[in-house]
């Protein structure tokens, strides 16, 4: 329970000090979670269901390879971005 104590979404953020700086984990944990779940759906829906994309530009379906692809692009850094806020979370000390 010591993780989630000093949750507060909606309170203006602290002055500038290590409460600064947990603050803004904890908006980087969790705006990283959101678009995590964003690229799961994305995921479930058009590389695992192969619901195909249509890429408008060159009027034409996006193979499987290219639907990988771009999975890759946005996991990866939603992954990170996830990992540097529970990071940020943990190891910031509680003022």
């Amino acid at each position: 329970m010591r993780i989630f104590s000093d949750f507060q979404l909606f309170q203006r953020p602290p002055q500038p000090s290590r409460a600064l700086f947990r603050w803004m984990a904890w908006r980087f944990l969790l705006f990283s979670a959101i678009f995590l779940c964003f690229v799961a759906y994305f995921a479930v829906t058009h590389v695992i269901g192969d619901e195909p994309l249509y890429f408008v530009n060159e009027d034409r379906y996006m193979t499987h390879a290219e639907t990988l692809e771009v999975f890759w692009i946005f996991f990866l850094p939603s992954v990170a971005g996830f990992v540097i806020g529970l990071l940020g979370v943990l190891l910031v000390p509680k003022v």
